[in-house]
């Protein structure tokens, strides 16, 4: 039997097809609410699951015995993931080792062939879903994309934005734990600074949590084996021999956004009018928490600086991306956005020392804020 959906993101809407109702459900829950779905109808993108047996060993036969190319695919915020490809009739075949996948990709439509009896495929299919869907959305009205992480409270979304490593997870996890917060984004934010406040909308990634993260929260971890990002909610758990990857580097544990909100005992929210915006800084020589305002010509330095992908000029685009219809073409508006935003939304720079989440995030929020905000601790 074939489900199908669509999926919609601002303007954007991809209709999605798969013959595996787990891996049907797993999409559904992961990038829910953030990618909106509801029956199938047509659409410019249509997107094909499958995991028959015979289909995967068809095109991996076939790719097998083809020169390949490498070739743009997915864009991250630290580059893009170059995979190899190969031309089929009027499609190119495009070989994911690492998530047991091939994409098939041909005029307005992309076949997944996800290897039988491996969930690795439902991140290969939720990729090209993103990919699809974001950029199509872009093209239609691009809107300032940052590497920012943020959760909705209500006076408001607190961004937390900068580059890797600068505690934005580990902050996000402390500030969820009120009765008051939902989880708007774990690493990617696209912001419509034309409203009064702007409005922030998350964009479904997998959370990967590091050691630091699970030594100060490690009740965001069941198990030390478990990988639960792969699965779904009523799905046998996955544990780390089946879910290891089959090359490149071992990964840290991660969390579907969902999941990630669910554990902090939060709920989730697609979008949220921002209240404010915080640069958090890792800083060992301060005693719990420091909150300094920046100024906006500071602050629109760092938030061009924080655009996701900044980090990885002249990138490609992704041969996704070159799917779907046409649409005027728009000039780099990211000084104007960026001058709007930090005119207009309250901007800090947050110093966290050692001890910052030892107490109640109460505080933190009633400072950035100034309103009181909620004391008691999620269940």
């Amino acid at each position: 039997m074939t489900i199908r959906t669509s999926l919609t993101f601002g303007a954007a809407c991809v209709t999605v097809a798969s013959d595996d109702p787990d891996a049907a459900r797993w999409l559904a829950e992961f990038v829910a609410p953030w990618f909106e779905s509801g029956p199938a109808m047509e659409a410019a993108l249509e997107v094909r699951f499958t995991a028959s047996p015979a289909e995967f060993e068809t095109v991996e036969r076939r790719a097998a015995a083809t020169a390949s190319r490498l070739l743009p695919c997915f864009a991250l915020d630290h580059g893009v993931v170059v995979l190899p490809g190969s031309t089929d009739g009027e499609a190119v075949v495009i070989a994911d080792a690492e998530l047991d996948s091939f994409y098939r990709v041909s005029e307005g439509r992309v076949d997944v062939f996800g290897r039988p009896g491996c969930p690795r495929a439902r991140i290969g299919l939720m990729r090209v879903v993103r990919e699809l869907l974001v950029t199509a959305a872009q093209r239609a009205s691009p809107h300032l994309d940052l590497h920012a992480a943020a959760f909705a409270s209500p006076a408001g979304a607190v961004l937390l934005v900068g580059p890797k490593q600068t505690g934005k997870t580990t902050l996000l996890v402390h500030m969820l734990r009120t009765a008051c917060a939902a989880l708007v984004a774990n690493d990617r934010v696209i912001v419509d600074v034309e409203p009064t406040p702007p409005l922030a909308c998350g964009v479904p990634t997998l959370v990967s949590v590091r050691d630091p993260t699970l030594a100060l929260f490690p009740d965001l971890r069941h198990s030390s084996d478990e990988r639960p990002a792969l699965r779904h909610r009523d799905e046998v758990p996955v544990h780390a021999a089946a879910a290891a990857p089959a090359t490149g580097p071992a990964r840290n544990f991660s969390l579907s956004m969902a999941q990630l909100a669910s554990r902090c005992g939060s709920a989730t929210t697609r979008c949220a009018p921002i209240a404010a915006i915080v640069f958090p800084v890792i800083d060992p020589s301060v005693v719990g928490w420091s909150l300094h305002p920046v100024p906006a010509h500071s602050g629109s330095t760092l938030l061009l600086a924080s655009r996701y992908g900044v980090g990885a000029p002249h990138r490609p685009r992704t041969i996704f991306a070159e799917l779907g219809e046409d649409s005027p073409g728009f000039a780099d508006q990211a000084m104007a956005q960026v001058a709007r935003l930090s005119a207009v939304v309250p901007l800090f720079r947050c110093r966290m020392g050692n001890d910052a989440y030892r107490d109640s995030p109460d505080a933190l929020l009633r400072a950035l804020l100034g309103v009181p905000a909620c004391v008691e601790p999620a269940s």
